[in-house]
């Protein structure tokens, strides 16, 4: 069993978008060596400050979900209104999508996953406990909590997150503000 691990927000770097758009901290990537290009699947924390077109990832599948602010996005020329209240949303990695922040800089939890290789699944937390599935369980903490582990309590930051690979935990309680990520790949992941 592998136990859990907290990723800092602090010891994020920001890089620029592919497409020079916005910034983004990688929360975590696999494998962690993998380039912006060939990677299996990565988590980010990504900053928009301003009306921008979002990079374009062919083969892959999105997961995106407001962590702060709101924002007008638009895929494939169909407009949305998101809160930090509304659920994840998917979309494709080829689709045409813009996003455009109201009321000051916005910030998002995105995932991205190499389609027929990973199967993704983002959501936020209700405070109930989490089924633990084989593979990745990520969750990122919007405000500060602790959560209790095998090796004791983990105290988190806002933006911190939490990884559990193939426990043999089957369930974890969250608090409720989190948003959790599932990801299951056809490969393990060297970390």
């Amino acid at each position: 069993m592998n136990a859990l691990r907290v990723l800092r927000a602090a010891d994020r770097t920001a890089e620029p978008w592919r497409n020079g758009g916005g910034l983004t901290r990688p929360v975590m990537t696999c494998p962690a060596s993998a380039d912006a290009n060939d990677f299996l699947w990565r988590a980010s924390v990504a900053t928009i400050d301003a009306p921008s077109r979002f990079s374009r990832f062919d083969g892959m599948d999105r997961r995106f979900a407001l962590i702060q602010g709101r924002l007008l996005l638009s895929i494939e020329s169909e407009a949305r209104w998101l809160s930090e209240d509304d659920a994840a949303i998917a979309f494709a990695g080829e689709v045409e999508v813009a996003a455009r922040p109201a009321g000051g800089s916005v910030l998002a939890f995105n995932l991205i996953a190499r389609r027929g290789h990973a199967s993704v699944e983002m959501f936020r937390s209700t405070g109930e406990a989490v089924d633990l599935m084989r593979g990745t369980t990520l969750a990122l903490a919007l405000e500060r909590m602790t959560i209790d582990g095998p090796a004791g309590p983990a105290l988190l930051e806002p933006l911190d997150a939490l990884v559990c690979d193939r426990s043999e935990r089957d369930r974890l309680t969250l608090p409720p503000r989190a948003i959790v990520a599932r990801i299951l790949t056809s490969t393990n992941c060297p970390q």
